[in-house]
């Protein structure tokens, strides 16, 4: 268990592994992008039907565009810890290792909602609780992926790991939030980078948070 979270040393970390990495990258963007289409076609459908007045077959477009795009979200974000687990443990990363199982869908999905519900009911309590739990339960994806734990066990197990280190976290996705700006600044083709800096830096932070090895 680390004392502190070494914020400058995880994004040079993240930085140097994106820049050995930037192929995987792009091409994955080629296929995120692909596989969004479907998100996209749905939405498209359901601004048309609302416009012609369909409001019945408009809600139920909007209800399936809803669904997909969460579910898709859930499979970019396994996809992406995963490869973020590979590069930060030193291994080559292609697009099929990193191609989720449907029970990891199902329990990151769970586990993440259980988290934003958690989060929302925080923020209504004068916000500060909903930014305790953000920070408390944020790894538990990570440990899904590494530990193949269920979404309420993969839970426990982050407020386990992040106790006593959320005012070093707070600081760290600032750092990480000020990046992605940054790199949304450059005509939004810097977040191209800056998107897996931080993903490859938060990887970094949970490996040696679970004492895990990372590459040298």
């Amino acid at each position: 268990m680390i004392e502190n979270i070494p914020r400058g040393e995880a994004m040079r970390f993240g930085w140097e592994m994106t820049k050995e990495n930037l192929g995987f990258f792009i091409a994955s963007y080629i296929v995120a992008g692909l596989v969004w289409c479907v998100s996209g076609v749905l939405l498209i459908l359901t601004v048309a039907h609302a416009a012609d007045g369909n409001a019945g077959t408009a809600a139920l477009f909007g209800l399936l565009t809803f669904l997909v795009s969460t579910i898709t979200a859930a499979i970019m974000f396994v996809s992406y810890v995963k490869a973020g687990m590979f590069i930060s443990a030193g291994y080559d990363v292609s697009i099929r290792d990193c191609l989720p199982t449907v029970g990891e869908i199902a329990k990151v999905y769970a586990a993440y909602f259980i988290w934003f519900v958690g989060i929302g009911i925080g923020l209504v309590f004068f916000i500060l609780p909903g930014i305790w739990v953000a920070l408390k339960y944020w790894p538990c994806g990570w440990i899904i992926i590494e530990k193949g734990l269920g979404p309420v066990e993969a839970l426990k197990e982050a407020g386990e790991l992040t106790d006593l280190l959320k005012f070093d976290l707070m600081f760290f996705f600032i750092v990480c939030g000020l990046v992605l700006f940054l790199g949304a600044l450059v005509f939004l083709v810097g977040i191209l980078i800056a998107f897996p800096v931080v993903l490859i830096a938060t990887t970094y932070v949970f490996r040696l948070m679970a004492n895990l090895e990372v590459a040298s």
